[in-house]
C-alpha cells in the first residue's frame, strides 16, 4: 500500500497525471529528453508520434546532435485552450556526446565528438488533450 501511495504521489509531483498542466507535461517531456529517458518522453508524447525518430530524440534538447544536460529550463504558457495549447520553452546547459544527425534549415548535418560548455535552445511545442490529458503533439 506504502509503495501505491508513494507512486501516485512521484507521478503527481513530476507533473504525469490527468490534472498535470500543458507547462508541467513540457516540462517533464523536455527533461526526459534530455536524460535520453525513453519510457518518460513516451508517457508525454502523443500516441501517434511514437514512431517519429526526432520526436523520441527530443531535438528541442539537443545541440548538433549531442544532448544539452539541463541547467536551466523555463516554461511559458502561451495559449491554452480546451484541446489544444502552446507553450514556449527555454533550455541553457553544457552539450557533451558522441555527435549524431541534425536537421538544420532543412538540411541534415551530422557530426562528430561533441563538447559545448553552454548551448541554448529556445522554442514552442504544442501540446494536445489525449484520453483527458495534456501531451505533446506531433508536429
Amino acid at each position: 500500500m506504502r509503495s501505491l501511495l508513494f507512486a501516485t504521489l512521484l507521478l503527481t509531483a513530476c507533473g504525469s497525471g490527468s490534472d498535470a498542466t500543458p507547462a508541467q507535461i513540457a516540462e517533464a517531456y523536455l527533461r526526459a529528453g534530455s536524460a535520453q529517458n525513453e519510457a518518460e518522453i513516451r508517457a508525454n508524447l502523443d500516441p501517434a508520434c511514437h514512431s517519429d525518430q526526432a520526436m523520441t530524440r527530443v531535438d528541442s534538447v539537443r545541440m548538433m546532435g549531442a544532448p544539452i544536460t539541463i541547467e536551466t529550463l523555463t516554461v511559458t504558457p502561451v495559449e491554452t485552450g480546451e484541446e489544444r495549447a502552446t507553450v514556449r520553452y527555454e533550455v541553457a546547459g553544457p552539450a557533451h556526446g558522441s555527435g549524431g544527425t541534425q536537421e538544420i534549415f532543412g538540411v541534415t548535418v551530422t557530426t562528430g565528438e561533441v563538447d559545448i560548455a553552454h548551448a541554448e535552445q529556445s522554442g514552442t511545442l504544442t501540446l494536445t488533450k489525449h484520453d483527458g490529458r495534456w501531451v505533446v503533439a506531433c508536429p
